[in-house]
Parts: C-alpha cells; sequence; structure tokens
C-alpha cells in the first residue's frame, strides 16, 4: 500500500511517459502558469494603451466630445527632495509606509529566488533526466554510460522549464515595477503578480503536494529533490503568508480629500478581516475605562459617509435623479450587487464545505472497517479534513454575516436618506402652492403659528365633533373682535413641522360671526389636515416598521440559493451513504413542505393588519401631540389616553398573533428535519433486516 504504481522515464525522443500515454507540451499541468502569464501580458498592454494620451485624442475625436489629455506629468513626481534619503522616504510613503513596502521588497526577493531555482533546474535538467531514470519508488537509478542524441533541440520537460523560467521572469519583473513605480501602477501591477503566483502555486499543490496524500500517485516533479521543497515554500509565503498577514494599503475614495486617520477596517489584514482581530483595541479600550465616548471610538470610513453613499445609489434609486422605473428590489440589487456576488459565493462555499465533516468520518469509517484496502487517500488527509472542512465553512458564514450587516446598514441609511428627501419636496410643493394661491395676504395682518397652536379649529375632539366653534368663541372672548382664517395647502404635508399662517383683520368695536358656509369649509379642511397627518403616521411607518422589513430581507439568497444547494447535496451524499431510503426521506420532506408555506402566508396577513393597525396608533399619537395644549385646556387627558390605549390593545392583539406564527413556524423549522430522519432511517434499518 505504501508504493506508487505511476513509473516516469524518458524514452527515445525524450518525451515523458506516465501510464502509457504522452504528456504534450500544451496539455501538461506546467503550462497553466504561462498561459496566465500570457494573458496578464495582454490585458497590461490593453490597459496602457487604453489609458495612454494617443487613446484619449482618438476618442476625442472619433466622439467629439471634450476629453482631458494629462500632459503634464504628475504634481507627486515632480517635487524633489534635497537627498537621495528623502527621497526614498517619500517614495515609501506613497506606497503605504515601511510595512507595505518592505513586503513588495520581500516579495520581489521571494520571485528572484524563484526565478534562480528554476534556471538551475532547467540548466541541471540535462544531467539529470538526460542520464538517469526514475522508478515506481521515486529513487534514482543507476546513470548510463552517455547521452543518447535527438533530433530536438529540447526535450519535453526542457521546453516546460524554459517556460517556467519565463513565468518567473515576467513575475520578477511584475515584482520590480510594483517597488519602483508610481502607486497607482504599483497597485494595478501587484493584482496580476498576486494571480499569477496563486495560479503557480495551485499547479505545484496539484502536481506535488496532493499525491502525497494519495497511495496510487506520486509527486510529478520529485526529481528536483530538495529544490522542489524551496520552490514550493517560497511561492507558498509569496503567494499565500505575505497577503494575508500583511496590512492593506489605504486607498480613499476621494483622493482629493483622504481621511487623516482612517478607519482600522480600511487598513486591517485579510486574517484581521476574517478573525476581527481590528476590533480589539477598541475592545480592550472599552474593557480599561468605565464609559467608551465617541470620541473614541474609530472613525468612520469613507465609503460610508452619508455623501457617498448618496452619489451611489440616487442615480438608481431616486425617479427625481433620473433612475428608471423600477421595482425596488431590483433597484436595490443595482445597487449592491458587488455585495451580493460575494455573499453568492460565500453562500456556496458554506454549503459545500459543511459536508466537509460528514464525508471525512465516511472515509475514516470506510478505511477504518476495509483495514486500508481498495482506499486511494490516507486517513491523515481525512483526519485534517475534519479541522479543515469546518473551519473554512466558519469563515465564509461569518464572511457573509459580515458583507450583509454592512449592507444592511447601508441600506438603511439610504432608504432613509430617500424618503426624507422626498418628504422635504412634499412640503416644498405645498408651501409654494399655498403661498401663490393667496396673494393678497400681507405680511403685516398674516401671523406664524408653532406646531402646538397650529390648526386647533380644525382638530377634532375626543368625542369625534369638530372643535371649530368652541376654538373661534374662546378666541374671540380672548381678543374682543378677530377673525381667524387659517390658510391650508392643496396638498398633503407635514402638520407637525409646518406653519399655517393665519390672516386676521381687526374691525373697530365690532366682531363678525362665523358663516354656515365657512364651518363647512371648515370641516372640509380638518378632512384635509386628517390626512395630513395620516401622512406622518405613514412617514415615520416608512423609516422604522416598513424600512425594518425591507432590510430584514436581505438574506433572501438564503432561499433561493443555500437551501436548494443544501437539498441536493444532502440527497446526493444520502444515495450514496443509505441507498434508495434516501428518496424516502425527500419524498416526507416535500410532503411537510407546504405546511411552512401555510404559516408564511398567515405570518404576511397577521403582518398586513398589523401594520394598518400600527399606522392608526402613529396616527393618534402624532394628532395628540400636535394639540397637547388645547388637550390640556380643555381637559381631555383621560379621553385621549383611552382612545390611544384603545389602538394600541389592537395593536397588541395583532402583534401577539404574530409572535405565536412566529413561535409555530420555528418548531416547524425543527420538526420537519426529525421526520424526516425518521422516515429515512426507519426504512433504511427495515431493509438492512
Amino acid at each position: 500500500m505504501e508504493s506508487w504504481d505511476t513509473q516516469v522515464v524518458i524514452n527515445q525522443n525524450s518525451t515523458f511517459i506516465a501510464n502509457g500515454k504522452p504528456i504534450r507540451i500544451l496539455l501538461d499541468s506546467l503550462a497553466i502558469p504561462v498561459y496566465v502569464a500570457a494573458f496578464s501580458v495582454l490585458v497590461l498592454i490593453s490597459h496602457l494603451v487604453l489609458v495612454s494620451n494617443f487613446s484619449k485624442r482618438l476618442k476625442a475625436r472619433l466622439f467629439s466630445s471634450n476629453v482631458e489629455v494629462e500632459d503634464t506629468p504628475n504634481p507627486e513626481s515632480s517635487s524633489t527632495s534635497a537627498s537621495i534619503s528623502a527621497e526614498v522616504r517619500e517614495h515609501v510613503a506613497r506606497h503605504g509606509g515601511w510595512i507595505f513596502f518592505t513586503y513588495k521588497v520581500a516579495r520581489l526577493i521571494g520571485c528572484l529566488i524563484l526565478l534562480g531555482l528554476s534556471i538551475y533546474t532547467a540548466a541541471a535538467s540535462d544531467d539529470h533526466l538526460g542520464s538517469r531514470g526514475m522508478n515506481v519508488f521515486g529513487k534514482w537509478s543507476k546513470k548510463r554510460k552517455r547521452r543518447r542524441h535527438h533530433k530536438h533541440i529540447f526535450t519535453t520537460h526542457e521546453w516546460l522549464e524554459l517556460a517556467m523560467c519565463l513565468t518567473y521572469m515576467y513575475a520578477s519583473f511584475l515584482a520590480l515595477i510594483s517597488v519602483v513605480a508610481k502607486p497607482r501602477y504599483s497597485k494595478l501591477v501587484s493584482k496580476h503578480l498576486h494571480v499569477l503566483l496563486l495560479s503557480t502555486t495551485a499547479v505545484f499543490f496539484y502536481r506535488d503536494l496532493y499525491p502525497l496524500a494519495t497511495y496510487t500517485r506520486a509527486p510529478m516533479d520529485l526529481y528536483e529533490g530538495r529544490i522542489l521543497w524551496a520552490k514550493i515554500v517560497t511561492l507558498i509565503f509569496t503567494s499565500i503568508v505575505f497577503p494575508v498577514l500583511v496590512p492593506r494599503q489605504y486607498t480613499p475614495v476621494d483622493p482629493k480629500n483622504p481621511m487623516a486617520i482612517p478607519n482600522p477596517e480600511q487598513t486591517a489584514s485579510l486574517i484581521s478581516l476574517v478573525t476581527y482581530s481590528f476590533l480589539d483595541p477598541t475592545i480592550f479600550l472599552a474593557y480599561r475605562i468605565p464609559h467608551l465616548s465617541h470620541d473614541q471610538l474609530p472613525p468612520l470610513s469613507d465609503y460610508d459617509y452619508a455623501q457617498h453613499l448618496k452619489a451611489k445609489s440616487f442615480p438608481i434609486l431616486d425617479l427625481k435623479a433620473g433612475a428608471k422605473k423600477q421595482h425596488l428590489f431590483w433597484r436595490l440589487l443595482r445597487v449592491f450587487r458587488r455585495e451580493y456576488i460575494i455573499l453568492a459565493v460565500m453562500i456556496v462555499i458554506q454549503a459545500v464545505s459543511s459536508f466537509a465533516a460528514p464525508v471525512g468520518i465516511k472515509e475514516l469509517l470506510r478505511y477504518l472497517e476495509s483495514r486500508g484496502k481498495d482506499t486511494t487517500i490516507r486517513p491523515w488527509f481525512w483526519i485534517g479534513w475534519l479541522f479543515v472542512g469546518p473551519t473554512v465553512s466558519s469563515i465564509a458564514w461569518q464572511w457573509y454575516i459580515y458583507i450583509a450587516t454592512r449592507t444592511l446598514v447601508r441600506a438603511e441609511c439610504i432608504i432613509t436618506q430617500l424618503i426624507f428627501e422626498h418628504s422635504l419636496r412634499i412640503r416644498v410643493k405645498a408651501e409654494t402652492e399655498a403661498t401663490s394661491a393667496t396673494p393678497e395676504a400681507s405680511a403685516d395682518s398674516s401671523t406664524l403659528s408653532s406646531p402646538d397652536t397650529a390648526s386647533l379649529e380644525d382638530t377634532p375632539s375626543p368625542d369625534g365633533e369638530s372643535t371649530g366653534a368652541s376654538v373661534s368663541g374662546h378666541q374671540s372672548s380672548l381678543t374682543g373682535s378677530t377673525e381667524v382664517d387659517t390658510l391650508h395647502s392643496r396638498d398633503e404635508t407635514l402638520q407637525a413641522s409646518s406653519f399655517s399662517v393665519t390672516s386676521g383683520s381687526s374691525k373697530k368695536g365690532k366682531a363678525k360671526e362665523s358663516k354656515p358656509s365657512d364651518k363647512e369649509d371648515n370641516a372640509d379642511e380638518s378632512k384635509s389636515h386628517s390626512s395630513a397627518s395620516n401622512l406622518v403616521g405613514k412617514i415615520n411607518n416608512l423609516v422604522t416598521t416598513d424600512l425594518a422589513n425591507i432590510v430584514e430581507s436581505r438574506d433572501f439568497l438564503l432561499v433561493l440559493l443555500y437551501i436548494p444547494l443544501q437539498v441536493i447535496f444532502c440527497i446526493v451524499f444520502l444515495y450514496f451513504v443509505l441507498g434508495w431510503s434516501a428518496f424516502i426521506g425527500m419524498a416526507a420532506m416535500l410532503l411537510l413542505f407546504p405546511i411552512p408555506g401555510y404559516v408564511a402566508k398567515l405570518i404576511q396577513d397577521v403582518q398586513v393588519v398589523r401594520l394598518k393597525t400600527t399606522d392608526a396608533r402613529v396616527q393618534t399619537v402624532t394628532e395628540t401631540m400636535n394639540v397637547i395644549r388645547m388637550i390640556k385646556l380643555f381637559g381631555w387627558e383621560k379621553k385621549m389616553n383611552e382612545r390611544i390605549a384603545e389602538k394600541r390593545d389592537k395593536e397588541l392583539v395583532w402583534i401577539w398573533k404574530r409572535q405565536i406564527l412566529d413561535l409555530i413556524n420555528g418548531n416547524l423549522n425543527f420538526l420537519i428535519p426529525v421526520v424526516t430522519m425518521v422516515a429515512t432511517y426507519s426504512t433504511y434499518v427495515r431493509n438492512i433486516i
């Protein structure tokens, strides 16, 4: 069991033979980094051509547009320093400081080491492979007396090693550019270098590390000896360890207004983001002091500023800003498309890695049952798999929570801004129309009343009757001779935050009595004010309950993506373990599936009624607060309390129903899997018996 059955030898044409089949150069796995490097070269050349001044001038001529061409050098590069050390310090500061610059230098050294090792392997391959072969045990056979002459200049192995030398040379060139070039070019080539090094590491992992965990395969580059392991270690450090541990460089959203002190989240390393260790200083500070003030909290990230979120989202969400008329769901999905792509990837990783532990346990039990017979993977691999799988699943799930929570907060900020801006548009429009409708109202005869005393005559009493006559009589008795005419706007507006214009004309020694037509007009105006007060309740519900309902649906991908993947993987896995009994469990799950759907429908119906009762309660409370002085004046406190309590009691009834249905839904989530397991295992045991 401890031997490898794959033999690598050199034939007369100096072509590798593996399992009796010739390997072509273009299909060899070592050619993958070469393809990645060639694609990177094409992308970089295309990018340089597109951003060049010639391309900009050509685009300006073709499309007849004014395109600014940067003929002047960067102002950062125009500044000269007094000494070489000052220039070095300035260059290092532009690249993010000494830590990040040291990482770039270390990456350059690693690429040069890989280039040197590859050149040595290519130069020594003629002596090692031309005169010796490797048997199935990975040991070198006896040396031949002399090498046969071939019709080809290079062997297949030599072509591949030459290609790897060119790949590492290109990687070293990119690493050098990232060290000496300007920051914008350094960031560009660093991305290409990361992809190239990661692809090379993946190739060597498949060729030389994965076979160590099997009984039937041998490392394909074992002939290199210690040089192979030096290459792999260098690749792991340059492509994985350094990028994961080194802090990220701060990139301001607005280069003209960078943050003086960025948020730790923006400069934390990848491992710090995954483990949330960038929050440790704040947590320890809060532990040491009795109270943590807001000044001691980290500053808000510049990409979370309300101004930036508005500029990014309003062209898609706000119809007044030119957005397309679509459902709010699709517009929000366009705003957060990048976040939801990441969430979808994390869900797939979490769904796949959640089966790592069951698969590992199954393979270990099979190894113990067969005592190592007919197994291809070594047991230590599955033992490590039991740790790696849940770890990857946990990291994916935590990153999903991090991105989803950040999306939730940003969505709340954006929608709140959108609602209030629209509310301000309504108010400005109403005041403008009210002002233009009464040009005769002079500034000398008009007064602005506060929200507490505004429109007292239009407020209904707790008994349901209009209080216009009583308020007019009370006001006439106080002023002697005053005519109160309240001007209302034709549109609905916020009564709590608007002012009503009261114009009056004093009569000498006489007071006019209210006409019946005036009372009818007051009744109509009271209805309009009631709807205006209802608008206040609707706006309050929009920024509270309705907004909460919108952001709570951020996890819709769990229903559309995670649950189908889990069901498919579960059925496939259980079929290989339990056979046809897995389909019995699937049938039981399908039969019980309509029950949660029916409960969800009941929850939706109850939620609709609950929101209506909430609107009514908020409307009543808003009307009460608007006329709180009049309520105190007439002694209506008890009646208003009873009125609000009645609205609240109705709302509590529907809240109680919602909580009961949520409890039933939660119990069904535990009951349905139990019924499915009982149906599956009972049929499986009966089949065995």
